[in-house]
């Protein structure tokens, strides 16, 4: 989150940022580690020796860039028939897919989506695994169902 500054002939500044951290720069830059509510303080001092404050909320909500379903129905209807990891951030390697047991199905590339069959057989309704793997090396884990 960048700040600026907007008081007048102030010559000291002072921020907290409502998780611990702080700043003495004009124009701060912070990053919040998480989503939620923070109140922001800023303390300025005139060359007279008078300070002011002022206290600013903000919500800091999260972007969402990885869009996995929980759920599928391959049944030909053209609604939900491929299961298929929305990436807005292009930074997929890979995604496996698992059955109940633990037995590789498919794995796919990036934006490559997945229509609930094994060797051409139509898998049957169950809970399936994903393993995504990024260009960074971060892995995320995780299941859908496959409904018939």
């Amino acid at each position: 989150m960048e700040i600026t500054d907007q008081s007048e002939d102030a010559i000291d500044w002072f921020y907290t940022f409502g998780e611990g951290g702080i700043s003495y720069d004009q124009n701060p830059f912070y990053t919040y580690q998480d989503t939620g509510v923070y109140t922001i303080m800023q303390v300025v001092r005139h060359e007279s020796g008078c300070t002011d404050t002022l206290f600013k909320v903000v919500d800091v909500s999260p972007v969402v860039t990885l869009h996995m379903p929980n759920a599928f129905t391959p049944n030909n209807d053209g609604n939900h028939d491929v299961w298929m990891v929305k990436d807005l951030t292009n930074n997929i390697k890979d995604i496996a897919i698992f059955d109940p047991y633990g037995k590789l199905l498919k794995s796919l590339g990036p934006n490559v989506g997945w229509n609930g069959t094994f060797n051409g057989k139509p898998m049957e309704t169950n809970d399936y695994w994903y393993v995504i793997t990024f260009q960074t090396g971060e892995v995320i884990k995780g299941h859908f169902t496959l409904k018939r």
